[in-house]
């Protein structure tokens, strides 16, 4: 939602999105479904589950502090109805040598309880090696949320490129989103897809 343009087209070059999309259906993403559970010890347990809203495509390499980044469009309400927008949250492993930033899991469902999908991102963000999430701050429950359970470390500071447009601070959780940022970001994601498409692997996404 928060990089559709109000004409209802989306981002990126078309012509390299159908392609991708038609490479999907051909040679499916290798991936795993499944949720979250704590074990033990505190110990975050990943569980493979067929009617799982969490799709993992590339289990984490363990012990490489920040290799792993995300980003999450949230809600602030319970699901109280049929047409309620769903939550997303994905998660990015950084470029490494020659290979570019690759989506490695996603999340986006819309529970009956919000809190409920605060807790799975929680446990994914966990899971991924504490990977930073930048969110959306216009709806703050989540960050409330993730502050009350101790969780406040994982969220991402604004980068300093949106900070400057926005006119807002770099030491503040998440983006404001505003309609300068949200050209930039399409901008971001525009430039992506010209590049790299071919390691997007969700076809909702696309």
């Amino acid at each position: 939602e928060a990089f559709t343009f109000n004409n209802g087209t989306g981002v990126g070059d078309l012509v390299k999105i159908q392609a991708q999309m038609r490479s999907l259906r051909e040679n499916p993403a290798k991936k795993v479904r499944g949720h979250f559970r704590m074990a033990k010890g505190d110990v975050v347990e990943w569980v493979p589950d067929a009617h799982g809203k969490i799709t993992i495509y590339e289990q984490p390499e363990k012990n490489i502090d920040a290799l792993y980044i995300g980003g999450c469009d949230p809600a602030d309400h319970d699901d109280v109805s049929s047409d309620a927008s769903d939550m997303s949250l994905f998660i990015i492993k950084r470029p490494q040598g020659t290979s570019p930033a690759k989506i490695v899991a996603e999340y986006t469902d819309r529970p009956k309880e919000a809190v409920e999908y605060y807790e799975q991102a929680m446990m994914l963000s966990i899971y991924f090696n504490k990977a930073k999430i930048l969110i959306e701050r216009n709806r703050y429950l989540m960050i409330s949320h993730f502050k009350r359970t101790g969780g406040l470390y994982m969220l991402a500071r604004t980068p300093n490129g949106v900070a400057k447009i926005t006119g807002g601070r770099a030491d503040t959780v998440g983006i404001q989103m505003t309609p300068a940022a949200k050209e930039y970001l399409a901008g971001c994601i525009g430039r992506y897809v010209k590049d790299y498409v071919q390691f997007i692997p969700s076809w909702e996404l696309l």
